[in-house]
C-alpha cells in the first residue's frame, strides 16, 4: 500500500493498513492500486542505491503542485502539453527510471523484528533482490527493467498518445518462453 501510505502521511493522518482496506476509506483506491505508473515514474534519484532509500524511502517532490510537478520518463517528451492536460504532471526526461536502483527502493525491504518484550530489536533482510544483482554477473549492464519491463514488441500508446518504448505488462517473472533474451 506505499500510495495509500504515503499520501496519508503527507496528509498527516495516521497509517492505517487494515483501515486503509475498508471501501469507506479515503485512501482505499489507492490502497487497493498498490503502486501506479506515476509513483514510480515521480521518484527522484536523490537516493538511490544507498541504505537510506530501502523499504520504499523514495523521494518524490512534493512541493511542486500538479501540474507542474515533474514526472520522468527515458525518453525526451514529444507530446509534453498532451501529457499535461491528459495526467496532469509535467514530462521531463529522466534516465534514473532505467536504473536497477529505481526498483531497489521498494524490493529491498528490511523488516523489523521484536524481541520478547516486544520492542523493535532489529532488522531482518526479506527481500533484497537489489544487493543479490549488484554482487551478480548482470549488474550493471543489466538493470532489472531489461527483463521486468522490457521494451515492447509493437508501437504503444498511452491516452494522451504518446508512445511508449516500455511493456508495462510484465508479470514481474522472468520466464524465456514470455521474455526472449532474459538473462542470457
Amino acid at each position: 500500500m506505499p500510495m495509500a501510505s504515503f499520501q496519508a502521511e503527507s496528509e498527516g493522518v495516521d497509517v492505517d493498513i487494515r483501515g486503509f482496506l475498508s471501501q469507506k476509506s479515503p485512501f482505499y483506491q489507492l490502497a487497493d492500486d498498490g503502486v501506479s505508473c506515476t509513483l514510480c515514474h515521480q521518484m527522484l534519484p536523490d537516493n538511490f542505491g544507498k541504505e537510506e532509500s530501502f523499504s520504499g524511502n523514495f523521494v518524490i517532490d512534493e512541493k511542486t503542485i500538479r501540474p507542474d510537478r515533474r514526472i520522468f520518463g527515458p525518453f525526451v517528451p514529444a507530446m509534453a502539453q498532451a501529457m499535461r492536460n491528459s495526467a496532469g504532471y509535467t514530462p521531463e526526461e529522466g534516465k534514473h527510471v532505467e536504473k536497477a536502483e529505481l526498483c531497489a527502493i521498494c524490493h529491498t525491504l528490511y523488516t523489523p523484528f521484536l524481541d520478547d518484550s516486544g520492542n523493535v530489536a532489529g532488522k531482518f533482510p526479506e527481500q533484497t533482490p537489489y544487493l543479490e544483482w549488484l554482487n551478480s554477473q548482470y549488474s550493471p549492464d543489466m538493470p532489472c527493467q531489461k527483463c521486468h519491463c522490457p521494451r515492447a514488441q509493437e508501437q504503444r500508446y498511452h491516452q494522451d498518445r504518446q508512445t511508449c518504448p516500455r511493456d508495462h505488462r510484465s508479470s514481474g517473472m522472468c520466464l524465456q518462453e514470455q521474455m526472449p533474451g532474459c538473462l542470457t
